[in-house]
């Protein structure tokens, strides 16, 4: 009866949590009225971009009505949103990297809904002599509300464009510095209404888990 995983509560804990909620059913009685698929998903964080969650929805669209994620090692908190993030990966030719970065961290963002940003990566050059061939940094932006992540990248994109203008302009070199970027990760934000079943489902079994 006893588990061992490797790893931290974060995920591990769901684990065993979800093993349990079979072994409570199974021991009850219980019939849902609903059948229930527990699933266990991998690559969820960092470039993984929850994929393996992403794969179970798309190929049991279907059959899917509602889901609940455990996660974390707390049984007292829950959460019907997600948080949208974006990655893009952005590469200058040379040395316009710290001017984007600048003008990145001047961007303005609303404390509700809940909305951050960090440059998380940056690298560069070949030696502390040589003058650097290409510069690299990795941005995550996210946000709960889908509307303002995507206002968020429209702003980021410009400025990526505006650190190669400036050194340019700065060496009167039109076309000398040069940018690329890519979207490495997206995943969507959403919400639902806290009056729906499954959220007033979740939150009379956390309060009951509670006590």
């Amino acid at each position: 009866g006893k588990l061992y995983a490797p790893g931290i509560c974060d995920d591990t804990r769901a684990l065993a949590a979800n093993l349990s909620v079979i072994r409570a059913l199974v021991n009850s009685g219980l019939r849902p009225h609903h059948d229930i698929m527990i699933a266990g998903t991998a690559a969820e964080e960092g470039l993984g971009a929850m994929s393996g969650m992403k794969y179970l929805v798309n190929n049991k669209a279907e059959e899917i009505l509602a889901a609940i994620s455990i996660d974390g090692p707390s049984n007292d908190v829950m959460y019907f949103n997600a948080t949208g993030m974006i990655n893009y990966d952005v590469t200058y030719t040379v040395q316009a990297m710290g001017r984007s970065i600048a003008a990145l961290s001047d961007m303005q963002v609303p404390e509700t809904p809940k909305t951050t940003f960090t440059v998380s990566l940056a690298n560069g050059g070949q030696a502390i002599h040589g003058i650097a061939q290409s510069a690299n940094f990795k941005i995550n932006m996210r946000s709960d509300s889908a509307e303002v992540l995507a206002q968020m990248e429209q702003q980021a994109l410009a400025i990526f464009q505006q650190g190669a203008d400036t050194e340019n302009a700065r060496w009167q070199k039109p076309g000398a510095v040069k940018v690329t970027f890519s979207k490495i990760m997206d995943v969507p934000a959403g919400s639902q209404s806290e009056s729906c079943r499954m959220v007033q489902a979740a939150k009379l079994a956390t309060e009951e888990e509670i006590k």
